[in-house]
């Protein structure tokens, strides 16, 4: 499961998960990108601060406190840990061969863990989302929906999300459902447009 399922899994009324909290450390703020555009070192927008949605503090003891979650430092703790030993036994990262393609190649052992502990530290709110799709409708390559023993559905066509991803259950990066639609969509157009003459 990713982790946003297994944060959407636990999320009760009274125990609620949405929204989460993505906490990471000043070097993660020197070396990355973040939030749709914010360069490394660029500091994170006062408003969202403001508005509550992230949090600054020059300790984890500090950030636990002012996020109301006494056990973070410990899970940080345990985080440094598997960071360190290169393996994430709880969700995964870096097993596999996508994970390390997108990883940090400069990070050893494991490409997608770097450790949280130079302060000052942050957190910020995250909700889970759908950015594409490992499930859905099988189509052929006229974007014809097909049944399940493989045969086309006459006249039902299924494209972008609505169809199973055309790369299996990987998914290569933001855009990606972008141009199977477009690409299906256009198949499609085409196959109906010679099935009216």
């Amino acid at each position: 499961m990713s982790a946003g399922q297994i944060i959407t899994a636990k999320h009760r009324p009274e125990d609620p998960h949405v929204p989460a909290w993505q906490v990471f450390d000043q070097r993660y703020r020197n070396r990355y990108l973040y939030g749709g555009g914010l360069f490394p070192r660029q500091p994170l927008p006062q408003e969202w601060y403001d508005a509550g949605i992230a949090m600054k503090a020059d300790s984890m003891d500090g950030l636990a406190a002012a996020l109301g979650m006494p056990d973070l430092p410990l899970t940080v703790e345990r985080f440094n840990l598997l960071a360190n030993a290169g393996r994430d036994d709880d969700f995964g990262r870096g097993d596999s061969a996508y994970d390390r393609y997108y990883g940090d190649p400069s990070v050893t052992p494991n490409p997608c863990l770097g450790p949280i502990d130079r302060g000052p530290f942050y957190a910020v709110q995250v909700v889970p989302g759908d950015l594409g799709t490992c499930g859905g409708v099988r189509a052929d390559r006229y974007a014809r929906a097909l049944r399940p023993d493989g045969s086309p559905i006459d006249g039902l066509y299924a494209i972008g999300n609505a169809a199973g991803n055309a790369f299996g259950r990987v998914y290569p990066g933001p855009g990606a459902t972008v141009g199977q639609g477009i690409t299906f969509g256009y198949a499609a157009a085409r196959h109906a447009a010679g099935r009216l003459g």
